[in-house]
């Protein structure tokens, strides 16, 4: 299944010290790291050969704290931007050049919660679905006081539309989907009171 726009791609944690997350996620998950080309202090995670995510000093404007970012799939960020725009909402890191291999951008959306966007180069991300290996990232989740304005907003941003699920948790819980039915493996989380936060 190809990545499509929208869809998370590429997941990283940002930290003080990148050495010690490192070796924390090596001795837990039996993640092995290799540095970025061209990116100073920026590792590669791999589980056996295929990458999986990346360790990193943290970046003004995707995170202030130390935690997982998630990545969104897009071939062209400027008009991501302005359709996020349209929507309610902000951009807070313009797009900007990753080496050889592609842009990121920041932004927000109308609730407040930050994430990342993705312009590959050749190199569109990793597609959790098809991984099939142990330690690996499965997905993401989008925790949101109001789920059903969430969901409109990444409808007009990226065409997702969402399918309720059971949860065995207080909460409802929706896992969006293309229009060609086929799954993004993003969910969003509520009701009131969570924490607002693109894991």
């Amino acid at each position: 299944m190809r990545i499509r726009e929208g869809q998370p791609c590429w997941w990283e944690l940002r930290v003080d010290d990148v050495v010690a997350a490192c070796r924390y996620y090596a001795q837990h998950f039996g993640w092995s790291f290799a540095p970025a080309p061209d990116q100073n202090s920026y590792c590669i995670a791999y589980a056996g050969y295929q990458e999986v995510a990346a360790i990193g000093p943290k970046m003004f404007g995707l995170t202030a704290a130390t935690e997982w970012a998630t990545y969104l799939h897009t071939p062209n960020l400027e008009d991501a931007l302005d359709r996020i725009r349209a929507a309610g909402g902000r951009t807070l890191t313009p797009p900007v050049p990753i080496g050889c291999s592609g842009r990121i951008a920041v932004f927000a959306d109308p609730l407040g919660a930050t994430t990342g966007l993705w312009e590959g180069h050749g190199v569109s991300g990793v597609n959790p679905t098809e991984l099939g290996i142990g330690g690996g990232i499965v997905g993401s989740r989008l925790y949101s006081p109001r789920p059903s304005a969430s969901d409109n907003f990444y409808l007009k941003v990226f065409g997702t539309s969402v399918r309720a699920q059971p949860c065995s948790e207080p909460r409802s819980s929706w896992y969006p989907i293309f229009n060609d039915s086929q799954a993004t493996r993003r969910t969003v989380y509520g009701p009131e009171r969570e924490t607002l936060r693109f894991l």
